[in-house]
């Protein structure tokens, strides 16, 4: 007898799973890929019912709804896992500046702190809208969960003001809040390092129920180690998950100190040695690579110096992968450093910039992403059970997506099973 389902996607050219182990695809299995020729889907209550092939479940199915997406690609949504989504104003002057090589102009105040300023004078509802707008752009690219950090709060009032207003966001694309609090010192505790930390810590317990981890960026230009683990001890204390901004700009120390504290991801990790890759892979934790930074900030191009800043990433990248590490990619969406909310971009930044395979990519931003949030029980990948996360691109095969750029190659969306994004009926 059929099984009633509520829609049936039929005649995939590819359907790509994306399934993996418990910990997600790693090593030589990011480069084996589960393709289904002339797949299908079924999708039900919002969960996936059933993956195979179309004569399979043509058989097995009787389907309220059946569209058939005529030989295109079929794949989960990219679950984006580290992303600065509430902030106000733009760094689009500064960034002018410096990609001239000219210094931040003094009449305005420049990097996350001049962030802090421009979302301190922004209301509650344009910070709200404006995150509902950046949320629309990643769906439509593609994008069906994502992370939303603070840390752009000038003190801990702002901060929690952050966290509530990501937690009221409405919308089909799915949100995790992250508590930010140890990101930069704000200008108004400039005096007063040692307080502000002090009140970071004791915010911690506050935010149980509101975010689904803390995190600290540890890098030169954040907070030290010792300062970090305060934070990280706090939020272990409080049964909340760690994530940790690691060795961006220097080896600090700061991916050896997440992985000790059992981090469900460490990212940028530009700058970790061997010992520091070892201990993150021992961890289980999840190492996220944020290529749109290094695009953006062109540290992968010589500057008008001829200074590369870092050339050693793609061979990082590989250390990363040949020490049996889960490795993620992630936009990094911020205003100053890497301002693209499309996980679509980041795909073809991964094999351009770090010389990934399309394979590799695939499931770095979509299975291994959903670990880096915590949330591959239930998405990431077209398995029964998880959520009917699913897009359909206009392009045949996997490796079109990587292949171009500057396009938007995503058909049509279903988020939680519902039709959210179309250009046309494929």
């Amino acid at each position: 007898m059929s099984t009633p389902v509520d829609t049936l996607l039929i005649h995939a050219g590819e359907l790509l799973t994306a399934r993996g182990g418990s910990h997600g695809v790693r090593a030589a299995g990011l480069e084996d890929p589960e393709l289904i020729s002339d797949g299908a889907v079924a999708l039900r209550g919002g969960r996936i019912a059933a993956v195979g092939d179309t004569t399979t479940l043509l058989a097995d199915c009787a389907p309220a709804e059946t569209v058939d997406v005529e030989g295109r690609l079929v794949t989960p949504g990219f679950v984006d896992s580290h992303v600065h989504l509430l902030h106000g104003g733009s760094r689009h002057a500064e960034y002018d500046r410096r990609i001239r090589g000219l210094p931040p102009s003094a009449d305005q105040p420049a990097g996350i702190a001049g962030t802090m300023a421009h979302t301190a004078a922004t209301s509650d509802a344009d910070l709200l809208a404006r995150a509902r707008g950046d949320l629309h752009v990643m769906l439509a690219h593609g994008t069906t969960t994502t992370e939303a950090k603070t840390g752009y709060g000038d003190g801990i009032a702002e901060e929690l003001r952050l966290l509530a207003l990501s937690s009221a966001l409405d919308h089909p694309v799915t949100v995790v809040p992250t508590f930010l609090g140890a990101h930069a010192l704000p200008p108004s505790h400039a005096e007063d390092r040692e307080g502000f930390l002090d009140a970071v810590v004791a915010a911690v317990p506050e935010v149980v129920g509101q975010a689904a981890f803390v995190d600290v960026f540890c890098d030169p230009l954040g907070f030290t180690p010792a300062e970090c683990e305060r934070v990280l001890a706090a939020a272990q204390q409080a049964g909340l998950a760690r994530k940790v901004h690691a060795d961006q700009t220097a080896d600090v120390g700061a991916t050896s100190l997440a992985a000790r504290y059992g981090a469900t991801s460490i990212d940028h990790v530009d700058f970790a040695d061997e010992d520091a890759i070892a201990a993150l892979a021992q961890a289980g934790s999840v190492a996220v690579l944020l290529p749109g930074v290094a695009h953006h900030l062109g540290e992968l191009t010589p500057d008008r110096s001829g200074t590369v800043a870092k050339p050693h990433l793609p061979a990082q990248a590989e250390r990363l992968i040949d020490s049996g590490a889960t490795v993620a990619l992630s936009t990094d969406f911020n205003p100053g450093t890497s301002p693209t909310p499309s996980m679509q971009a980041v795909l073809e930044l991964a094999v351009r910039l770090l010389r990934l395979s399309a394979p590799a990519a695939w499931h770095m931003a979509t299975i291994n992403g959903a670990h880096a949030l915590g949330v591959a029980d239930t998405r990431g990948s077209l398995e029964p059970g998880k959520a009917a996360d699913v897009v359909v691109w206009d392009v045949a095969s996997h490796q079109q997506v990587t292949h171009r750029f500057g396009t938007n190659l995503v058909l049509t969306v279903y988020a939680d099973g519902a039709p959210v994004v179309g250009r046309r009926d494929p």
